[in-house]
């Protein structure tokens, strides 16, 4: 692999609409292919409020973020993009559904759009693969576990956790594309 490194990222935020909800919880996981390190990103954002289906959905509530030390966005925003370029220049960035959702939400917030700069950006959305390659009905991150045989019972709808098996289908995705399978906008 030409890329220094890979990136799986995972939005936690308090709805579906990047214009009218906020980001909460920032997660990813980094992974240095010549050296096999990991390195992992959690970071808790304040928000004004917090929907109880999303603290029902996340476990996360104020006290949550009172506890786990939340920041405020742009100082959690500034954290984790240093996160996802430090060390390296070529970055695969993974993440499931992140075309659609979290890099417009990301963008949206002041973020980088990583879709806009290759070669040293490549995103991969683990999402985008199964339609391009025909998997039908797996569009969630736990169906696609369940095809890859990745361990998903961590917490799910956490940003860390969520990231962790993305990387992990991300793996198994990318093992099957040297196979022959269509890369070309995963």
């Amino acid at each position: 692999m030409k890329y220094e490194k890979i990136v799986a990222i995972d939005l936690e935020t308090t709805g579906f609409s990047k214009e009218k909800h906020q980001i909460l919880e920032f997660g990813a996981v980094a992974y240095f292919p010549k050296t096999e390190e990991q390195r992992r990103f959690s970071c808790l954002v304040l928000v004004e409020d917090i929907p109880e289906n999303i603290t029902a959905l996340t476990g996360i509530d104020k006290e949550t973020l009172t506890l786990e030390g939340a920041k405020p966005l742009c100082e959690a925003l500034k954290e984790f993009e240093n996160f996802v370029k430090e060390d390296a220049a070529k970055i695969i960035i993974v993440g499931q559904n992140i075309r659609h959702f979290d890099i417009p939400f990301l963008v949206f917030n002041g973020g980088v759009d990583w879709r806009k700069n290759p070669p040293f950006y490549v995103v991969w959305d683990t999402c985008q693969f199964e339609i391009m390659n025909g998997g039908k009905g797996l569009r969630d991150l736990h169906a696609l576990c369940v095809k890859y045989k990745v361990a998903h019972n961590k917490r799910a709808h956490r940003a860390l956790a969520d990231a962790e098996k993305a990387f992990y289908v991300f793996l198994k995705q990318y093992t099957k594309n040297k196979q022959g399978v269509n890369f070309t906008k995963a």
